[in-house]
């Protein structure tokens, strides 16, 4: 496959990524299939509870350069996923269904992108 090196006349982009697809099961931490990782950006996951998650870097990041992004599919359409608490070393993600509060085993191959511009 051929990387893209030049869009619109830009010879690069303004930042490196870190793509992958969240899964999470039972009360299991949830896991990931990393896609890209440009950025070079390393998490580790654990449950907090149900329905929340939290993401420790494995190294700090500036949080004035750093976005992060999360997809919308989930074991069901009523399930919200909302990404709280980011720091420069962790950041939380929170599962919720209507009128039930926090659930889990509902990311299924759920996008988390975190970009890192330069």
């Amino acid at each position: 496959m051929d990387k893209i090196s030049q869009i619109n006349g830009i010879s690069s982009l303004p930042y490196t990524s870190r793509v992958s697809l969240v899964a999470q099961a039972g009360t299991n931490a949830p896991t990931e299939t990393i896609l890209e990782n440009s950025a070079g950006i390393t998490l580790t996951w654990s449950r907090l509870s149900s329905g929340m998650y939290r993401a420790t870097y494995g190294s700090a990041v500036d949080l004035s350069k750093t976005t992060l992004r999360i997809g919308n599919a989930y074991q069901f359409s009523e399930i919200i996923g909302v990404i709280i608490d980011s720091t420069t070393t962790q950041f939380q993600l929170a599962i919720e269904a209507d009128n039930l509060g926090g659930v889990d085993a509902a990311l299924t191959n759920t996008m988390l992108e975190i970009r890192v511009y330069l």
